[in-house]
């Protein structure tokens, strides 16, 4: 370990490198807080030079571990708390062999189908001796010490544990001092939160359970554990950096470079566009730039996901940037032209292609059931599973936490109190899940098992990661396939009304001027003085969005575009576009997507390429026009308030996603101009049946006081609002009391 062994040569100025083996965090689920972060440089800040994290069944901070010690320049070590006939077991990797050895021992414990109350046997650990450390963490009265002994490594003295030992115990332990450490054995960093963690325990305890520095713990045990056996621990651990392993972008092999060529080439050589020089250049580029960083794998599984659900007869759309490379548009994976859009392929691979691109399908509700073993025929048994998803602790949650503790009547210094008032939580998990449609994907010959528990929970049939997705999002490709109901809408109104969403336009002119008025719904009264035409619409039926179109006043399919990034990004509209417009901007002069950015930067006022992609960077990730590139951008004349509005923006939506959204919607509305009676069927037994099942129900007097009184809940407001356009035009249903289905017709 190389930061503990320069720092053995300061020993002789009287520093101890102090080796801790029993850290925790938040990622101990229900039972520790705070960071990983936080934690090593709590370590850092103490003297310590190497430390292992244990979460209690987690393996979830290994990568944040990883990083965070080499920043800080600290040893780290790869372990995890297991339970043994209730005695706690600190598990430490020796080697590569040992991180799988650990996420094994997670999987195979008990309960099967829960990371709840979990526990180990002791024949769990046999086979993974030769990887594994071992350490039996004496109880508060040390009654397991004679099972310590026998089957673990090493015995752990934790501030929790009785010490000085008994006479008894001492004749227990008298060829066994040399395997005796101490531990921190920590659940938060600090003394201070000590209170955050009792009150999330729902307990009081007397113990502090913080991280310990070294001059800490000497002053009540022996040198030899505190500092001495710990290090020799270490030198048989090797220094490995995590998930340095060949990468799946080495190793994913669902089709050669060769291949994928020869299938580009045919899927584009009947098609006149793209014998256009501009086309030609820019797929040479783009084909180039992913073969060179090796993401063709990745373009080709999506290739073959969209391929399978066009199969099926069955529709999908795309959420970030896909829409954005042409290679896509050739491989008919999405039907956008990023070319006639102006949307720039750095937004899905980076300036030099250096941005692993991200593909996200949307889905019907009643096909995403089906996506894992689509997923799974493609890359064969075994090599996917779903993504884990991990429920935080919010400061509002901790507050009341707090609140409810005190409450009891326990008592804390006033350092305590304080702390609890500034204190931030960061990464404190409670509560496993599964991300319903979110796939994890691996090659053939490596194993989830390097970087993640696997187990199958509750009621679901396939396995899970345990961890989620971004603690090991260097190894294995997500594939995101959500279930979404205007898919299933368009499966209904299709049959409905016999007219495919692929012949129905997006630019209809009757459809673009309910920006204006809704006389192309034809109203025969008026209900509602100020409703939205686009109401029952996704993306452009939202009160928000409805505020937007007003305040903007849109004309254009493109000024729409702008419309969605301004209503999905985080001060792009709210104190900062509002205002533009409402001096007299138009949505020219405006950016409401990222890829605006990049585009008005150059075709405006001439920056480069690489400043434009930069700064486009910058901005979407909430970090505004930093001080070294404005004096570009006043050197190419860029007005100030184009600068203010971009050093406003917290987060950019993508504009491939805007224009998925907006295209989607616009056909939607279509729907709802020309086939009313279809459009209302497909709506209310898609999205709204179970509410409207509930409104039927009320009694007239009870519905006019809940309108009254303004009791309904957010759906059910929409509902009634479709209700009265309903009503407006002229139309009427039949209820199905068996069914809960609405069959609406001209009254």
């Amino acid at each position: 370990m190389k930061y503990t062994d320069k720092a053995k040569e300061l020993s002789n100025n009287g520093f101890l490198p102090r080796v801790e083996l029993c850290a925790r965090t938040g990622f101990s689920t229900g039972l520790g807080i705070g960071s990983v972060e936080d934690l090593v440089k709590g370590a850092k800040e103490s003297g310590i030079t190497a430390i292992a994290l244990c979460d209690e069944y987690s393996t979830q901070g290994y990568q944040k571990l990883f990083f965070c010690c080499a920043r800080e320049e600290i040893d780290a070590i790869y372990g995890v708390t297991i339970r043994i006939d209730k005695t706690r077991v600190v598990v430490i990797a020796k080697n590569k062999k040992g991180i799988i050895a650990i996420n094994t021992l997670i999987s195979m414990s008990s309960p099967k189908n829960s990371m709840f109350k979990c526990s180990n046997n002791v024949e769990d650990l046999e086979v993974f001796k030769n990887d594994i450390i071992t350490i039996g963490i004496l109880s508060e009265k040390n009654d397991n010490l004679d099972f310590v002994l026998k089957n673990f490594d090493y015995i752990g003295l934790s501030p929790l544990s009785r010490y000085p030992f008994t006479d008894d115990e001492q004749s227990l332990l008298k060829d066994s001092f040399d395997k005796i450490i101490v531990l921190s054995d920590s659940y938060y960093l600090n003394k201070s939160d000590r209170l955050i963690h009792d009150a999330l325990l729902r307990c009081s305890s007397d113990r502090f359970l913080n991280l310990k520095n070294g001059y800490e713990l000497r002053a009540i045990y022996p040198k030899k554990f505190v500092f001495d056996t710990p290090l020799s621990i270490l030198s048989t651990i090797e220094d490995c950096a995590y998930g340095d392993t060949e990468t799946w972008l080495d190793c994913l092999n669902l089709i050669s470079e060769e291949d994928f060529r020869l299938l580009v080439s045919e899927k584009i050589k009947n098609k006149d566009i793209f014998k256009q020089k501009e086309y030609c250049e820019r797929l040479n580029v783009e084909l180039e730039g992913i073969i060179k960083n090796k993401y063709w794998n990745i373009i080709y599984l999506s290739y073959r996901i969209a391929e399978a659900i066009k199969a099926l007869g069955e529709h999908y759309g795309f959420r970030g940037a896909m829409c954005n490379s042409l290679l896509n548009y050739a491989l008919e994976i999405t039907s956008v032209d990023p070319i006639k859009w102006k949307l720039p392929y750095e937004t899905i691979f980076g300036f030099r292609f250096d941005k692993v691109p991200d593909f996200d399908f949307n889905v019907s509700c009643e096909l995403r059931e089906k996506m894992f073993e689509i997923v799974e025929s493609i890359v064969r048994k075994g090599n996917v599973i779903y993504s884990g998803a991990l429920e935080l602790l919010t400061d509002c949650q901790v507050a009341g936490l707090v609140t409810s503790h005190l409450e009891k009547g326990y008592y804390y210094d006033s350092k305590t109190m304080e702390n609890v008032k500034i204190f931030r939580l960061h990464d404190t998990v409670i509560n496993f899940d599964l991300h319903p449609g979110s796939y994890v994907v691996k090659s053939n010959g490596s194993s989830f098992l390097e970087v993640t528990p696997v187990k199958v929970l509750a009621d679901n049939k396939n396995p899970q990661s345990i961890n989620d997705f971004y603690s090991f999002h260097n190894h294995f490709i997500k594939q995101d396939i959500l279930g979404v109901t205007y898919f299933d809408f368009v499966k209904r109104v299709e049959k409905l009304t016999r007219v495919k969403l692929e012949n129905v336009p997006y630019d209809d002119p009757k459809v673009l001027s309910l920006l204006e008025n809704d006389d192309a719904l034809c109203k025969k009264r008026v209900i509602n003085q100020d409703s939205n035409p686009f109401i029952g619409i996704n993306e452009l039926g939202t009160r928000f969005a409805h505020f937007v179109i007003k305040a903007s006043k849109p004309k254009t399919v493109d000024d729409l575009v702008k419309v969605a990034g301004l209503s999905h990004g985080t001060q792009v509209w709210t104190s900062n576009n509002d205002i533009l417009f409402a001096s007299g901007y138009s949505f020219k002069d405006i950016v409401a997507n990222r890829d605006d950015i990049y585009n008005i930067l150059q075709d405006e006022y001439g920056l480069s390429r690489e400043y434009a992609y930069t700064i486009m960077e910058d901005v979407r990730k909430g970090r505004g026009v930093r001080s070294g590139v404005l004096n570009v951008l006043k050197e190419h004349n860029v007005p100030q308030y184009l600068i203010d509005s971009m050093n406003k923006i917290r987060y950019m939506f993508p504009k491939g996603h805007s224009i998925s959204y907006i295209i989607s919607a616009l056909q939607m509305s279509y729907y709802k101009v020309y086939y009313p009676a279809e459009f209302y069927t497909a709506l209310f037994n898609v999205k709204y049946k179970e509410h409207l099942k509930s409104i039927l129900t009320l009694e007239p007097e009870v519905f006019n006081k809940k309108v009254n009184e303004n009791r309904f809940n957010e759906d059910e407001l929409k509902v009634i609002e479709n209700l009265y356009e309903v009503m407006e035009r002229g139309f009427a249903f039949d209820y199905d009391e068996a069914t809960g289905e609405a069959f609406f017709h001209k009254e």
